[in-house]
């Protein structure tokens, strides 16, 4: 006798049980707060997203524990952005929500609409662009960072947008665009336009790099806004590109793609 027992399929013993799973954490998007004193990022547990906040020594703090911190873009971006003293989310139900990262309300600054994603605070911590789609349309949208404001539409026309930034004087934007049937690692277009706070406008948008065969991802500003990096890839090799605007290629690094 071996003492092994035939069962069906499904219905083998497992040590592994769904209140272990519950248990389990994810960590994603680490920030810093704009004056560098707190740790932020982004847990998800059960299927729930919580922003912590860890400042020195001290244990970490849950900022979002009654929210659930969830982009509803399929590509958007980042579910957060950390300024100085706050951070701005997107929740699952759609709207940008402001959470003081000291002791403080947590509150919408966007009507409950639509889907957000990939909010960044302006430099100045007045603005916040996000990704946001209603009715099958994305689009680049604007909110002040107290939700004062009724949010304004930036930039539409494209099926998709992802991974709007800053310029660090807070004149110009850059972000992601791309269309049907692509998906954005097939081909996409980096562009930017000037930003004119007193209109509260885009200028003309500038293509600066990708295409319907060249996708280009994470676009970011160097510290002192003279170059914008970006990665692009080119058939089986992907580059980190240096643009300042005039010239398409200052620096690149080629590495065979995974």
């Amino acid at each position: 006798m071996t003492g092994k027992v035939s069962l069906p399929y499904g219905a083998w013993p497992s040590p592994i049980l769904p209140e272990t799973l519950g248990l389990g954490k994810r960590f994603n998007d680490v920030q810093w707060s704009g004056d560098g004193r707190c740790l932020l990022w982004l847990e998800e547990r059960s299927g729930k997203g919580v922003i912590v906040c860890r400042e020195g020594d001290d244990a970490p703090r849950y900022l979002t524990e009654t929210h659930r911190v969830q982009g509803g873009i399929g590509y958007g971006g980042g579910d957060f952005c950390a300024a100085k003293d706050f951070v701005i989310f997107a929740e699952k139900n759609g709207r940008l929500y402001r959470a003081t990262i000291g002791n403080g309300p947590i509150y919408p600054i966007a009507p409950e609409f639509g889907s957000a994603a990939a909010p960044v605070v302006s430099p100045d911590g007045r603005r916040v662009i996000f990704v946001h789609s209603y009715e099958n349309k994305d689009r680049l949208a604007i909110v002040d960072s107290e939700g004062r404001e009724w949010p304004r539409i930036l930039s539409e026309g494209a099926d998709f947008y992802m991974q709007p930034v800053w310029h660090p004087g807070g004149e110009e934007i850059a972000w992601v665009e791309w269309n049907h049937p692509q998906m954005p690692w097939d081909g996409a277009f980096l562009k930017t336009a000037r930003w004119t706070s007193e209109k509260g406008l885009l200028g003309e948008p500038k293509l600066l790099a990708g295409g319907a065969e060249i996708p280009v991802l994470q676009p970011a500003f160097s510290p002192d806004g003279r170059w914008l990096a970006v990665l692009a890839g080119e058939g089986e090799t992907d580059s980190l590109l240096l643009l300042d605007g005039k010239k398409e290629r200052e620096g690149c690094s080629p590495r065979a793609r995974s």
